[in-house]
């Protein structure tokens, strides 16, 4: 679904009330820098909300890790960082490193999880087409596709 900024604001309200049961709100855009936007746009809005930047937060963690350990020990990094703001809302972006392919993740499935727990809104960089949620795109190394499957309707906006 395409919103402009206004509608973002009522498919934010009928997401908290509704709480699924992966409480995952994710604006997907292709252009970093229109996600950005509607991270200041939804800041605005609601103030109250954190805002965890995860690249910011979740690298310096990391550097104390010996690589070898990065793909055992960045789920309960990131599970911790989301848990402080529980139970949201909570805005996340700079999802980035989350991607990377030597961390052996699925950044979707952590988001999931940890939206049983806290209700995450999430800034991805991507586009969600034929029913199949991908972050970046297919030229650049972290490219990936998921299928929409655990996602409701109203629970992935394309800005």
């Amino acid at each position: 679904m395409t919103v402009s900024s206004p509608d973002l604001t009522g498919l934010l309200e009928q997401f908290l009330a509704y709480r699924p049961h992966y409480a995952v709100f994710l604006l997907v855009h292709p252009q970093v820098g229109r996600l950005m936007t509607a991270v200041q746009e939804v800041q605005q809005q609601y103030a109250e909300w954190p805002h965890l930047a995860l690249n910011r937060s979740l690298a310096p963690l990391l550097r104390e890790v010996v690589p070898a350990q990065w793909p055992r020990m960045m789920p309960r990094l990131l599970a911790e960082a989301l848990q402080q703001h529980g139970p949201g809302p909570l805005l996340c972006s700079e999802i980035d490193l989350l991607f990377e392919p030597r961390l052996l993740l699925n950044p979707l499935g952590l988001f999931l999880e940890a939206g049983r727990h806290t209700s995450l809104i999430i800034a991805w960089p991507g586009t969600c087409d034929n029913n199949t949620l991908v972050y970046g795109v297919p030229e650049h190394a972290h490219y990936r596709p998921w299928p929409r499957a655990e996602l409701c309707d109203y629970c992935v906006v394309e800005l």
